[in-house]
C-alpha cells in the first residue's frame, strides 16, 4: 500500500517522505488522531518503505518485501496488539487469536477486528518483543514493532515498553499507535516523535465507500455521519441507520423535554444482549446530534449533518445551551470509558439520561 493509497492525511505523508528521503527516521513514532483515519494503514506503509528493495521514499508495493509486509508474514515486522491471555500457560496470546486478527489487519487495516473492552496490550508479549528486536534482522533492512492501541496498557507492561524505547537499537523502528495519547506515560510520549492524523474529509470517506457494494443514498448518509471515521462510517453502512437516527433523537428530545418513564422501554432495548458495539454506536449518533445543536447554535445550519431534520435540531437548540451540551459530551466520554469497563449498561444509560435531565432544568 503506496502513500498515496493511504486515504487523505497528506501532511503525514509528506513528513515521513521527508524523514526517509533525509534518511531520519526516528527510533520511535507516536502515531495520533481519532479512530478509523488510518493509522494503523500508514504504520504499515511505512513498515514496508523503509524495507522496500526500490529504496525510494515509498513503497513500491511489487517488491518481495513489500508483499510480505503487506501480508504480515515478514520476519523483521511484529505487529502486537491489546488480547486476552492465551489459557495455555507456554503462550501469552492464543496463536488462533492472533492469525484472526492478523490475517484481519492485512486484508484491511481500516477495519482490522476490534477487540475486547477488557483486553489489553500483554507484558509477556512486549518482553517477547524487546528479545526479538535484539536478534537482529533477518532479511530486511530495517527492524519495525507496530503497536496498535497502546492506551490499552497496563503500568507494568508500560514500564516494560518504556525499557525498549531508553535503549534504542540501531535499524530499528518503534510505530506506537493511539487514539488516546494522553493515556499513555509522559515519559513514553516524550521518547517518541508524534504524528497526529486528521479525521477524513467527508468526500474521502465517499470514495472508499463506492469502492465497495451499496446504495448511493446510504453511502451518502454514512459518509455525512461517520464524522470522519471510516470505521464507523463502515459500520453505518451494516446498519439500520434511520432506526439509530430516531433513537438518538429520541433519548436527547425525551431527556430534553420528556418524562422519566421514557427512560425504561430506552434502558431495557439498549441493555439487552450486552452488544458494546451497538451502544458505542448509539453515542456515536448522539454526538452527531449535539453536534448540530452548537451548529445551529453558533449561527451555521448550513453545515449540519441532519439536514432532512432541521426542525428537530433547531427545537433542541431553543432549549439547550451550549455549556449543556459541552458537559453531555464529557458525560459521553465518560459513559464510553465506562462501556470499556464493562460496567452495567443500565447504569451507563441511566447515568447519561441524569445528564441529560440535569441540562434540560439549566437551559
Amino acid at each position: 500500500m503506496p502513500f498515496d493509497t493511504v486515504l487523505g492525511q497528506e501532511r503525514a505523508k509528506q513528513v515521513l517522505r521527508r524523514a526517509i528521503r533525509a534518511n531520519r527516521i526516528p527510533h520511535a513514532l507516536l502515531l495520533t488522531g481519532p479512530d478509523g483515519v488510518g493509522k494503523a494503514a500508514l504504520a504499515l506503509a511505512l513498515a514496508r518503505a523503509v524495507n522496500c528493495a526500490q529504496r525510494g521514499e515509498e513503497p513500491c508495493d511489487t517488491c518481495p518485501a513489500c508483499h510480505r509486509i503487506q501480508g504480515l508474514t515478514h520476519p523483521d515486522v511484529h505487529v502486537l496488539f491489546p488480547a486476552k491471555r492465551s489459557r495455555r500457560e507456554a503462550e501469552d496470546v492464543d496463536p488462533e487469536d492472533e492469525r484472526k486478527f492478523l490475517a484481519g489487519l492485512a486484508q484491511d487495516p481500516y477495519r482490522y477486528p476490534a477487540v475486547g473492552p477488557s483486553e489489553t496490550l500483554l507484558i509477556d508479549r512486549v518482553r517477547r518483543l524487546e528479545k526479538d528486536l535484539r536478534r537482529g534482522l533477518y532479511e530486511g533492512r530495517c527492524r519495525v514493532a507496530i503497536l496498535l492501541e497502546t492506551e490499552r496498557m497496563r503500568q507494568e507492561t508500560a514500564n516494560a515498553l518504556l525499557k525498549t524505547l531508553e535503549e534504542p537499537l540501531p535499524d530499528t523502528l518503534l510505530i506506537l499507535v493511539t487514539s488516546r495519547p494522553n493515556a499513555l506515560l509522559p515519559t513514553i510520549r516524550s521518547r517518541c516523535q508524534q504524528l497526529r492524523l486528521r479525521p477524513l474529509a467527508e468526500a474521502e470517506i465517499r470514495q472508499a465507500l463506492l469502492r465497495g457494494a451499496g446504495p448511493e443514498g446510504r453511502i451518502a448518509l454514512a459518509s455525512g455521519l461517520c464524522q470522519g471515521n471510516l470505521r464507523r462510517a463502515h459500520a453505518l453502512m451494516g446498519q439500520d441507520v434511520e432506526d439509530l437516527r430516531d433513537q438518538a433523537y429520541s433519548f436527547l428530545n425525551d431527556g430534553v423535554f420528556g418524562a422519566d418513564t421514557a427512560l425504561v422501554p430506552f434502558v431495557e432495548r439498549w441493555s439487552a444482549g450486552g452488544d458494546r458495539k451497538a451502544l458505542d454506536g448509539l453515542f456515536d449518533m448522539v454526538v452527531t446530534w449535539l453536534r448540530d445543536i452548537v451548529l445551529f447554535q453558533e449561527g451555521a445550519p448550513h453545515r449540519i449533518l441532519h439536514t432532512d431534520r432541521r426542525q428537530e435540531v433547531e427545537r433542541l437548540a431553543a432549549s439547550v445551551n451550549t455549556e449543556a451540551v459541552s458537559r453531555t459530551l464529557s458525560e459521553i466520554e465518560r459513559c464510553r470509558d465506562m462501556s470499556r469497563r464493562n460496567v452495567n449498561a443500565s447504569l451507563i444509560l441511566i447515568s447519561l439520561w441524569r445528564c441529560l435531565r440535569r441540562t434540560s432544568h439549566a437551559a
